[in-house]
């Protein structure tokens, strides 16, 4: 039974947690917004990272902290005169009301101590910026202790005076009962003289009467015993009453008045180190470390140890946490932009300043009001339990705490328009605590565990509900078309570049092209706008829209476009505050919004880009997009850039996870066009096949990024490197180049059917590499269906043609006989036995390609060879020289 109403109480604390989460999320997005952050933003430059963060983490916490605090003390309070007042022992209901006037009174004091602190913060916040915030935080804390003794005086005071009213009622009740045992002994002293009378006369006749009139007196002095019972239980009820209300006020009382002052000293320490120009050096940290395991060890060390010395550190240590969080969000950002920086993503110092204080200060404010919330719920379960647990049962309990929870929220809701954003918080809070309260009882630390547990289970549920959704069959093969990245970039000036920024008639142009050079015949059939089509304002209704000026037909038109052509349309967007080029982003809370956006407009492809987010919000933001995906029912290939934001390769990224909610994802750097760029990716993909090759298959694909043939980085020769060792790496075949101005040789290279074919196979196994030369020459084998395979051997040299001799046995292949087919000279290599000598002369920065197969297979090669070299049998567009 206890272990039954324990898991009760859990679940009403998850529910509590959940019936808040939306409302809080609201107002801390609210209070996110970019007003509301300014005046926090800007003093991130007076107090550091370090400041700001242990700041408004000791403000949150004391806010708390108060809160709960405030509530029990009217609670108390209330309790105390239903002591005076009433006789609370007499009757069941009578503390059935008691304990559910004080549980109502302590609810309503912390939700309202919490919207009074948030409306005074929020006002000290915009008037008189952080600095102002610290001021009035260290003054609080410097007037507590006095105003503390001041109250414990004042509350004694009030208590002799409740003891005074207690001793008057009880000495009026026993002045009562014992009039009436006086008067009921004087009626038995004269019934006895009577009988007495009666007998000396020898008579008899009243004995009925006399037997009735003892037994009626019998009672009577039985009730007036239970009476003077009743009054001593009511009496011991009442001291015991008293002196449990006097010990929770006393106690946490000290609690308000010392537990917040190790915070604010790290707080008021860590913002000096900030004024003065080092909120943000590694040193401070360590000496940030070392201030808080002192200040806790000598309180933990106490001879005369409190809860508040307990309390003090927890507070202490979570508020380092924060400010820890808040550091590590900007050298995230910092991260972020060097990575983007040699992806070729190049921003100002001045912008990257923004984001930092940014996202320091959205971190800081997540993790404080996550730690609060933590800390109302700890707080109530401590502070409340024990209260509440007097009343008639634990399950009056659950339904109480259910009640007081949908009653708060309901009246915070009503009331936001004068409370404020800063009022609105600070009363969610409160009710988080108050209703923590209520639903949790005095050994609270296995329900808080139940908590935790809860929200992680319900991640883990999150994530593993979409495991089976993204099945959809798409993509079984690596998806290939044109993306406008690589070549286009981010060109929006169509009045002085009109041919190539990016609006819809370049993305018409390179459809027609498609359908009318024979790519699409090829299987090139996805064309992919990337970032720069967004209006920098989403409409009324929060969705995306693109810019009216450079796509005034609209996304749907233009999909409806490329699906009249056999085409399908790939769109771009960003798991984060913006896109990589300040466009609108998707935050977590615009995901299914976004998400349904595309599948109206009939998008089939997405790519989800990472700027601008951190890697809580990656790991919650891109499995919910593959969930909302889904939810529209309409198929969408589905790209993340997840991994790439995490170094691309385990522990921090689970490819298993990954496979499950992407169709293909980036796990590297951008391409820029050069041949350094190319080998830089090929290098690090095939360094890293052991934990890449694995993750690939049908349905699941790495992406090594855009194949740049045909634009200015790339030789002839590398050119057709790119294409072959994509084919090896079963990569997606997504050109990034002017189809328009696309010279012949370029083109026979992309549309090749051998390399192609090899890249679509349908084993989907991912090519390895199996040698590494000395004399820079490298061989990569891809295992492909009906027992052929695919090999390449790459020149890394640059200075002449190079003669290559090996043999299939010592690249690992079986006795036998082979026939290779050349991919690129379309020549067929026979007789070649596997312990045999052969010789391959391969160009400086380029490759020799063979599709490989048993001699029986020769008849079906010999066919491929003749597709080849027939060509599609299409007239191609005329188009000017280009570059290779």
């Amino acid at each position: 039974m206890e272990a039954a109403v324990g898991f009760a109480l859990g679940a009403v604390a998850g529910c509590i947690l959940g019936i808040t989460e939306d409302p809080v999320d609201q107002s801390l997005s609210v209070m996110t917004a970019a007003a509301p952050m300014k005046p926090v933003m800007e003093e991130v430059r007076t107090v550091g990272p370090l400041g700001l963060g242990t700041l408004i983490g000791a403000t949150a916490l004391t806010t708390a902290m108060t809160s709960v605090v405030a509530g029990v003390i009217l609670a108390a309070v209330v309790a105390s005169v239903f002591v005076v007042t009433r006789n609370c022992g007499a009757s069941h209901i009578d503390t059935v009301i008691l304990w559910t006037t004080a549980g109502f009174a302590g609810a309503l004091g912390t939700t309202l101590s919490g919207a009074t602190l948030g409306i005074a913060i929020e006002w000290i916040v915009r008037n008189y910026g952080m600095m102002g915030l610290l001021w009035a935080l260290s003054i609080l804390t410097v007037i507590k202790p006095p105003l503390h003794y001041v109250f414990k005086i004042l509350w004694k005071q009030g208590e002799a005076c409740c003891t005074l009213g207690t001793t008057a009622w009880a000495e009026t009740e026993k002045k009562q009962i014992e009039t009436t045992e006086t008067e009921q002994r004087q009626r038995v002293a004269v019934q006895i003289e009577e009988r007495i009378l009666m007998l000396e006369k020898g008579g008899n006749t009243k004995g009925m009467e006399a037997r009735m009139a003892w037994m009626t007196e019998r009672m009577q002095r039985k009730e007036i015993e239970r009476k003077k019972m009743e009054r001593e239980e009511a009496e011991m009820e009442q001291r015991t009453l008293q002196d449990w209300i006097n010990t929770v006020v006393v106690k946490y009382v000290d609690f308000l008045a010392f537990a917040g002052i190790p915070m604010t000293v790290v707080a008021i320490v860590t913002s000096g180190f900030g004024v003065f120009g080092y909120g943000d050096h590694q040193s401070v940290l360590i000496v940030l470390l070392a201030l808080v395991a002192i200040i806790a060890y000598m309180l933990l060390k106490s001879s005369d140890f409190k809860f508040w010395m307990l309390v003090g550190c927890m507070g202490m240590l979570a508020t380092f946490v924060i400010a820890m969080l808040t550091l590590h969000a900007g050298q995230l950002v910092v991260s972020t932009a060097m990575k983007m920086r040699a992806a070729g993503h190049s921003q100002s110092k001045e912008d990257i300043n923004t984001r930092i204080n940014q996202q320091s200060s959205l971190e800081a404010l997540n993790a404080a009001f996550f730690v609060a919330k933590l800390c109302e719920l700890g707080l109530g379960a401590t502070v409340g339990g024990p209260l509440v647990r007097r009343a008639a049962g634990e399950m009056k309990v659950i339904v109480g705490a259910a009640l007081v929870a949908l009653g708060l929220l309901a009246g915070v809701k009503v009331l936001s328009p004068v409370l404020g954003d800063g009022g609105k918080a600070g009363a969610l809070l409160g009710m988080v605590g108050a209703t923590g309260k209520k639903a949790l009882r005095a050994h609270s630390f296995s329900q808080a565990h139940s908590e935790m547990g809860l929200l992680g289970v319900t991640l883990l549920l999150a994530l593993i509900s979409l495991t089976v959704a993204l099945d959809n069959g798409l993509l079984k093969t690596p998806p290939m078309g044109w993306m406008a990245w690589e070549r286009f970039r981010c060109d929006i000036d169509c009045k002085n570049d009109p041919e190539n920024c990016i609006r819809e008639d370049l993305f018409r142009d390179m459809a027609d092209r498609l359908v009318e050079d024979g790519w699409k015949e090829l299987g090139y059939e996805y064309v992919i706008i990337d970032d720069c089509w967004m209006s920098m304002l989403r409409d009324k209704q929060g969705r995306l829209q693109p810019d009216p000026i450079r796509f005034p037909g609209g996304i749907a038109k233009l999909a409806k476009y490329m699906h009249d052509r056999g085409l399908k349309l790939g769109i771009y967007a960003d798991m984060g505050t913006y896109t990589c080029m300040h466009y609108p982003g998707t935050t977590l809370d615009k995901i299914e919004l976004d998400a349904q956006t595309f599948a109206n407009w009939s998008v089939d492809y997405l790519k989800f880009d990472g700027c601008y987010s951190n890697p809580v919000e990656q790991m919650l933001g891109y499995p919910l997009m593959s969930k909302a995906l889904n939810a529209t029912g309409r198929p969408i290939a589905y790209s993340c850039s997840w991994p790439a934001y995490l170094g691309g390769l385990p522990p921090n990224v689970n490819y298993t996870l990954l496979g499950d909610i992407c169709h293909l994802w980036r796990n590297y750097y951008d391409i820029q066009d050069s041949w350094d760029s190319m080998q830089g990716i090929v290098d690090w993909f095939f360094n890293n096949q052991d934990d890449l090759q694995p993750a690939a298959g049908p349905g699941r694909w790495n992406d090594p990024d855009m194949l740049i043939i045909g634009n200015f980085g790339l030789s002839m020769d590398q050119a057709r490197s790119q294409m072959a060792l994509w084919a090896i790496m079963a990569a997606p075949l997504i050109m990034s180049n002017d189809l328009r101005k696309l010279d012949n040789s370029a083109r026979a290279i992309l549309q090749n059917k051998v390399a192609i074919a090899i890249n679509q196979d349908s084993m989907g196994i991912q090519g390895r590499r199996l040698v590494q030369e000395k004399s820079h020459i490298e061989v990569y084998w891809r295992p492909l269906s009906k027992s052929a395979s695919a090999l390449v051997f790459l020149s890394r040299r640059n200075d002449m043609p190079y003669r290559y001799h090996t043999s299939l046995a010592k690249l690992n292949y079986e006795a036998g006989n082979y026939e290779a087919y050349d991919v690129f000279s379309g020549s067929t290599v026979k007789g070649l036995n596997a312990t045999a000598e052969f010789t391959v002369s391969i160009n400086p920065s380029g490759v020799v390609m063979w599709y490989l197969y048993p001699k029986q297979q020769s008849q079906q090669t010999e066919r491929l060879r003749y597709q080849h070299n027939r060509g599609s049998g299409l007239t191609f567009h005329k188009a000017a020289p280009g570059h290779l």
